[in-house]
């Protein structure tokens, strides 16, 4: 499986709060509506059928209730997830979330606007997630898609398996974020 280099995506961060290495996209002090993300332009209908990718995070801190960091997502749009949702789009996303009570992790599908989750309760700050995120194309009308956890790196020890059948259309999609 390839490995991403980081290097090689393009930064929107005004605040200087994202540091980017070959390996790794780390984000430091983000606050509340701050658009600060950095995307991979792979072509028109790059992602047309099923893929596999796999990510390893790890969330040390949030702090507002409702807020949301986005690890991974799939668009036609360059703008932040919440932009892209404001302005009618769509995506696939993975985030973190701060509810009430518990901190979270969605798989999330926003099709025109119309947004559809599956989460994870169980999230602890410092803790290293091994994500394994999956479209299967041949699971539904449209697709499922798949959010493997695991507690290890060598993705053995299931944690949650998260899953969404995408609903509204098949959406090839061009941008990583």
């Amino acid at each position: 499986m390839a490995v991403e280099d980081f290097t090689t995506y393009t930064e929107v961060d005004p605040n200087l709060r994202i540091t980017k290495t070959a390996t790794r996209v780390t984000g430091t002090a983000l606050t509340r509506n701050e658009d600060a993300y950095v995307y991979l332009d792979k072509g028109v209908n790059y992602f047309d059928g099923d893929f596999t990718h796999l990510l390893t995070v790890c969330l040390t801190a949030i702090s507002a209730y409702n807020a949301r960091v986005y690890l991974w997502g799939l668009t036609n749009t360059i703008d932040d997830m919440k932009g892209i949702d404001d302005a009618n789009g769509s995506f696939l996303g993975v985030f973190f979330y701060q509810g009430a009570a518990t901190k979270q992790l969605y798989i999330e599908e926003v099709d025109s606007g119309m947004s559809r989750a599956d989460n994870y309760q169980g999230v602890s700050l410092s803790t290293v997630y091994y994500l394994k995120i999956v479209r299967d194309e041949s699971v539904g009308t449209y697709g499922t898609l798949y959010c493997y956890i695991y507690s290890n790196a060598a993705r053995t020890v299931l944690v949650d398996t998260l899953s969404l059948t995408l609903t509204t259309s098949k959406k090839d999609f061009r941008y990583l974020f």
